[in-house]
């Protein structure tokens, strides 16, 4: 996958939160470099049933949006 893989505390902290008070912090976080890599990132974790939550800058923050989504 060409991008970033994260699993440390902060990384995983920021993503953890929208504008509500729910909080799931994340397995990890994956920051895709491009479309492919994204695209390729959500297959690995589609085929191991891992759930995914996609951010991004203009992803929403409403209350609620950090559930994650059965892909």
């Amino acid at each position: 996958m060409d991008g970033e893989v994260r699993f440390d505390t902060g990384s995983r902290a920021a993503y953890s939160t929208d504008a509500s008070n729910y909080r799931q912090v994340p397995i990890g976080v994956v920051v895709p470099r491009h479309l492919d890599a994204g695209v390729a990132a959500v297959s690995v974790c589609r085929a191991r049933d891992v759930p995914v939550l996609s951010r991004a800058a203009a992803a929403p923050a409403w209350p609620g949006s950090a559930a994650t989504w059965p892909w």
